[in-house]
């Protein structure tokens, strides 16, 4: 995921960017529609991101290499966490991207996107409690 929302920083901020492939679709700011640009590009380059594109320092996408993980749920009647650590991800290029919203003033922005399979492999621990009545 990390590389998919790299290449959408890069997408919209192509200044930062010195040797831009040719095959990569640049995105302008002043785009009326820049989130259906951005989604038109991701989806262009795709299977580049697979082997990684060099020119850009984007390595490649899968296996995605990711350390360590955690994450907590505490709802009224559950209580999880799982912590994560030496994983790699497969499948994610597989990815549906839904929607791109960009506030480039603010510098804010949103991504939704549906893996519909992946695989992660490792290490891992799982901690929880349920309670149905």
């Amino acid at each position: 995921m990390q590389t998919v929302l790299l290449i959408f920083i890069f997408l919209v901020t192509p200044t930062l960017l010195q040797n831009i492939p040719s095959y990569v679709p640049l995105c302008k700011r002043n785009d009326p529609d820049l989130s259906q640009c951005i989604i038109n590009s991701v989806n262009v380059i795709r299977p580049y991101l697979l082997k990684g594109i060099p020119e850009m320092d984007i390595p490649q996408g899968e296996p995605l290499h990711f350390f360590n993980f955690s994450t907590t749920v505490d709802a009224v009647n559950t209580k999880l966490s799982a912590d994560l650590w030496d994983q790699q991800a497969h499948k994610l290029m597989n990815f549906d991207l839904k929607s791109v919203n960009f506030d480039l003033d603010q510098l804010k922005g949103s991504i939704d996107i549906f893996f519909p399979k992946f695989d992660l492999e490792g290490q891992y621990k799982f901690v929880g409690k349920l309670f149905y009545v």
